[in-house]
C-alpha cells in the first residue's frame, strides 16, 4: 500500500500529505531543493465574535406567511435582507508557510523514487548522484505533535545545504535562535485575502509562529547568508524538527503564547533520537491503521506501477482492484492524518491548503461535506478519529443557542449550514444556501451512529444531551401548515433552488425594491413568468433528517434514564405529525420538496438532499421500504441522467447510495468514475478549478466519501443485522478484507471466492444477539444457538469472542 512516483512533485496536487491531526505538511521530493509546505489546524483568518442580527425574529412570522402563501420569491428576498447574520461570510483556514532546504551539488541524479508509505504513515524519497545515494523520511508524530523529516547519504559527509522558513503572511521577524539546537523562529500574523466566502475582520489577525530545529550530525552548522538562515556543511545527516503554534485556546480565547508553545514541543521531542521518534510515530499509527486491510485479488503487475501510470491504466480501462484498494486505505490514511482525539475536525481540505484564499474557505460545511468526511469513521474501525468532530458539536451546542434564541426565539441550539474555527452557528452566505437550520441535527446523528457501533452508555449519556438540545429546538421552531402537518419554516433543499412563477411587472419590483447586492441569486434567469428561489418549508430531507433524530432520541431516552415524559410525549406526538415523503404520480420520483417543482433550474444539481434517508439515513431500504427505496432508486438515476455527480463528493456519494440499493455493478461503475474524472496524481479529490484558480481545487469530502462507499458495498449493518457482500461487483469475485466494524460492537473479517462466502469471523464485544444476513447460506462453527429467521443467521453472543462461520 504506496502511492510511489519516479519525479519530485512539480505542484501541490503532486505533493504527499502527511500529518498528525493538528499539522498538516505536504512533501515535494524535490533533488536541488525540497521543500515542506506545513499547516496547523487551528490557524485560521479572524478572532473570536459573536454574530450579530437584530432582524430575523420580527421578521420570522412574515417569512411564513409568504412562505404558506405561496410566494417563495417574495420570502427569499426577505430571508435574504433579514435573515442573513452578520458576518455574511465566515473565516478561513490558513496556510502556515514552508521549511525549504536548498542542497547543494546537487548534479545529474538517477533511480529517482518518491512515495507515501500507507501502512509506515510516511513519505520517502530516494535517489543516486554521483557515489551516493540520497534518502529523505519525513512523518507527523502524534505522540510527540511534531513534523520529522530526515537527511541522510549513503557516503559520509554528503549533506549540504541552506534550510529557510517562508510564509505567504506577513513577517514580523525571522531570526535565528542560538542553543543546543539551533532553530529558525518565523513569527507571522495571520491574514487573509477577501475571497469567496471569506469574511471582514473581527478583531485583530492572530499571530502565529513557525519554529524549525535542525540537528546535523557531523559536519558543520552556521547561520547562512541570508537573514534567518541556516547551511549545514559536510554532514552525514540531519535531522529537523518542524511545528508552529498559534494563540488559539478554545473559540472564545486566543490568549496562548506561540512561541512558548513552540519551545515546548520542539524541547520535548529533541530528548528522543530520530529512531525513537520514528518508533513512536509507527507505534501509534500501526494501532490504527492496520485494524483493517483490503485484498480484492489484484494483478500483481499493478502494484508495480508508480501510481500516476497506475490511474492512466484504469482510465484506459484496465483492471481497478489494485487502485480501489489503494484509494480505500489512502482514505482511512487521510482521516487518521487529519483528525484526532483533541485536534479540529478535518475541514474541507481536512488538514492541508496552500492557499490564503482557499475554495470556499476551506471551511466545515455542515449541509454534507463535513458529515462526509466522517462517513468511513465507523466502519473502517477509525472510531477515535470521530472525537474531534463531536468536540466541535460540543462547542457548537452551547454557540447555537444564542442565535436559536435571537433568531427564532426557540430553546434548545441550532446550526444552519457552515462552521468555521470560531464556531459560527447562524446563517450566512445568501438566502439560497445559507437559511437551512438542520446542520446541528445532521451531526447529532453521527453521536447516535457511534453509540450504534459501540454501545457505550457512558458515551450515549454524554450524546444524549446534546440530542436533546437539538431536538429541543426543533420543537419550537416547527410550525403547523395549512394541511395540519408540523414543517420547518423557513428551511431550504441544500443549495438546490426551484422555480418559482411571477409576472414580470412583480419580477422587477422585487428586484428593484431589494436592499441587498445577493438578491436575487446568481443563477436567476430572466425568463419571462418565471424567477428562482430556494426558500420554502419542509423540503424532503428535512423530514427525513428530523425523523431520525427524532427516532434516536426516544431510543435514547430510555437508555440515558431520561425522566423527562413530558419531553418525550411531545418528541413522540412531533413525529406523528411530519410531512409524509410524496412520491409523484407523474413520474415516479420522490420529491425533493412539499410540491413537484419540475422541471428544475439546475437538473443536474451536485446535491441529492432528498436521498438522505437512503444514505446516510436508514429509512428508506429495500426490504423495509421497498416503494419508497424503488422511488430513490429512479429518482438516483434521474439525477445522473441529468448530470448530477459533477463533483468528487458528489460521485462518492452516488457509490454509497448504490450500495445501499445493494446494486454492485452501479456502484462499481461510480468508483471507477470518480477514479477517472476527480482524482489527482496524488490521488487527492478534485473539484473542477474556480473562476480564477490556478490549479484544479482539492476537497477531502470525495476522498473519505468514496472509502465509505467501498465499505458500504462490503458491508452494512444500519438495520440490526450485518449483511455481508451486499453491493459486491462481479469483478472482485475474490477477495478478503479484515477489520470492519458492523453496529451492535462487531468486528468483521470475510474472505470470499467466486462471489461466494467462504470464511467469516465475527468478534463480539457485547452480550448480545447477532444477525448476519447473505447470499451464501453460513453456519456457526464454535458455539452460540442458533435461528435461522426470515433469511437471517441469528446467534447470541458473548462478549470478547470471536465467532467462526463457513459456507454450508
Amino acid at each position: 500500500m504506496k502511492l510511489w512516483y519516479r519525479e519530485p512533485a512539480k505542484k501541490w496536487l503532486e505533493a504527499l500529505p502527511v500529518g498528525n491531526g493538528r499539522l498538516g505538511a505536504m512533501v515535494y521530493g524535490g533533488i536541488s531543493e525540497e521543500r515542506i509546505q506545513i499547516t496547523e489546524d487551528t490557524l485560521w483568518s479572524g478572532a473570536p465574535y459573536i454574530p450579530e442580527n437584530k432582524n430575523a425574529l420580527l421578521c420570522l412570522p412574515e417569512i411564513r406567511e409568504l412562505i404558506f402563501a405561496g410566494k417563495y420569491a417574495q420570502a427569499q428576498k426577505m430571508a435574504e435582507e433579514n435573515l442573513i447574520g452578520n458576518p455574511r461570510f465566515l473565516h478561513a483556514f490558513q496556510p502556515a508557510g514552508e521549511m525549504r532546504f536548498k542542497m547543494e551539488e546537487q548534479q545529474k541524479t538517477n533511480n529517482y523514487r518518491r512515495e507515501l508509505n500507507l501502512e509506515q504513515g510516511l513519505s520517502f524519497v530516494s535517489y543516486a548522484n554521483r557515489d551516493s545515494v540520497f534518502r529523505r523520511e519525513v512523518f507527523a508524530s502524534f505522540p510527540d505533535d511534531i513534523v520529522v523529516a530526515r537527511f541522510t547519504a549513503k557516503a559520509p559527509r554528503r549533506i549540504s545545504g541552506t534550510f529557510s522558513l517562508v510564509s505567504p503572511h506577513p513577517g514580523i521577524s525571522c531570526r535565528i535562535l542560538p542553543g543546543e539546537m539551533v532553530q529558525i523562529a518565523l513569527q507571522a500574523e495571520c491574514q487573509s485575502i477577501p475571497g469567496l466566502c471569506v469574511g471582514e475582520w473581527h478583531g485583530e489577525g492572530m499571530k502565529f509562529e513557525i519554529r524549525l530545529a535542525v540537528i546535523p550530525e557531523g559536519g558543520t552548522l552556521t547561520a547562512g547568508k541570508a537573514a534567518g538562515t541556516v547551511r549545514v556543511k559536510d554532514c552525514d545527516t540531519v535531522t529537523v524538527l518542524l511545528t508552529v503554534a498559534t494563540p488559539y485556546v478554545n473559540y472564545r480565547d486566543i490568549s496562548a503564547d506561540p512561541a512558548r508553545r513552540c519551545d515546548e514541543v520542539i524541547n520535548a521531542a529533541s530528548t528522543w533520537s530520530y529512531q525513537e521518534l520514528k518508533t513512536r510515530h509507527l507505534s501509534d499509527y500501526n494501532a490504527l491503521y492496520r485494524r483493517v486491510s483490503l485484498h480484492l485479488s489484484a494483478l500483481p503487475e499493478h502494484a508495480e506501477l508508480p501510481t500516476n501510470k497506475l490511474l492512466k491504466a484504469v482510465r484506459c480501462g484496465e483492471d481497478e482492484r489494485y487502485l480501489a484498494s489503494l484509494y480505500f486505505q489512502y482514505g482511512r490514511y487521510l482521516l487518521i492524518s487529519s483528525s484526532r482525539p483533541g485536534t479540529q475536525p478535518a475541514n474541507a481540505q481536512g488538514v492541508w491548503n496552500k492557499r490564503r484564499d482557499p475554495p470556499w474557505g476551506s471551511k466545515m460545511t455542515t449541509n454534507i461535506n463535513l458529515q462526509m468526511n466522517y462517513w468511513p469513521a465507523e466502519v473502517c474501525n477509525l472510531f477515535e478519529c470521530h472525537e474531534p468532530l463531536f468536540d466541535l458539536l460540543e462547542d457548537l451546542s452551547e454557540s447555537g443557542k444564542m442565535v436559536a434564541a435571537n433568531y427564532y426565539g426557540c430553546d434548545g441550539f441550532v446550526v444552519h449550514h457552515n462552521t468555521d474555527l470560531w464556531r459560527a452557528a447562524h446563517s450566512v452566505d445568501h438566502a439560497w444556501a445559507g437559511v437551512w437550520p438542520m446542520g446541528g441535527a445532521w451531526l447529532c446523528l453521527h453521536m447516535w451512529e457511534h453509540y450504534r457501533f459501540c454501545r457505550d452508555e457512558k458515551f450515549l449519556r454524554r450524546a444524549y444531551k446534546i440530542m436533546k438540545e437539538s431536538a429541543r429546538f426543533f420543537l419550537d421552531f416547527i410550525c403547523e401548515d395549512n394541511a395540519g402537518y408540523l414543517v420547518t419554516c423557513p428551511s431550504l433543499s441544500p443549495e438546490n433552488r426551484f422555480y418559482v412563477r411571477i409576472s414580470q411587472e412583480e419580477r422587477e419590483e422585487l428586484y428593484q425594491s431589494s436592499k441587498s447586492e445577493f438578491y436575487p441569486c446568481p443563477w436567476d434567469k430572466d425568463i419571462p413568468g418565471r424567477t428562482v428561489a430556494a426558500v420554502c418549508a419542509s423540503p424532503v430531507m428535512d423530514i427525513q433528517i428530523l425523523r431520525e433524530l427524532f427516532t434516536a432520541v426516544i431510543e435514547a431516552a430510555e437508555t440515558a434514564q431520561d425522566d423527562d415524559v413530558y419531553f418525550i410525549r411531545k418528541v413522540r406526538d412531533a413525529v406523528s405529525r411530519l410531512p409524509k415523503l410524496k412520491i409523484s404520480p407523474d413520474n415516479g420520483l420522490l420529491q425533493e420538496w412539499g410540491e413537484d417543482f419540475h422541471p428544475l433550474p439546475e437538473p443536474e444539481h451536485r446535491h441529492m438532499s432528498h436521498l438522505f434517508g437512503l444514505f446516510p439515513g436508514t429509512l428508506a431500504t429495500p426490504r423495509k421500504a421497498p416503494e419508497l427505496a424503488a422511488a430513490m432508486k429512479k429518482s438516483l438515476e434521474d439525477c445522473l441522467e441529468n448530470g448530477s455527480g459533477s463533483t468528487g463528493w458528489s460521485r462518492a456519494w452516488t457509490i454509497n447510495l448504490w450500495a445501499r440499493l445493494e446494486n454492485g455493478k452501479k456502484a462499481r461503475e461510480n468508483l471507477i468514475f470518480l477514479l477517472n474524472n476527480f482524482t489527482a496524481k496524488n490521488l487527492f479529490d478534485l473539484h473542477p478549478p474556480l473562476a480564477g484558480a490556478d490549479d484544479d481545487v482539492f476537497q477531502i469530502d470525495g476522498n473519505l466519501g468514496g472509502t465509505a462507499g467501498i465499505a458500504e458495498m462490503l458491508l452494512q449493518s444500519h438495520e440490526n443485522e450485518i449483511f455481508l457482500l451486499p453491493a459486491l461487483p462481479k469483478e472482485w469475485d475474490t477477495g478478503l478484507v479484515k477489520g470492519l466494524r458492523a453496529r451492535g460492537g462487531f468486528t468483521v473479517d470475510i474472505c470470499w471466492k467466486n462471489e461466494m462466502l467462504a470464511e467469516v469471523r465475527i468478534h463480539a464485544t457485547l452480550n448480545t444477539i447477532c444477525r448476519i444476513r447473505s447470499a451464501t447460506p453460513l453456519e456457526v462453527e464454535n458455539g452460540g444457538t442458533q435461528s435461522p429467521a426470515l433469511g437471517v443467521l441469528e446467534w447470541n453472543t458473548q462478549s470478547g469472542k470471536t465467532y467462526f462461520l463457513k459456507a454450508n
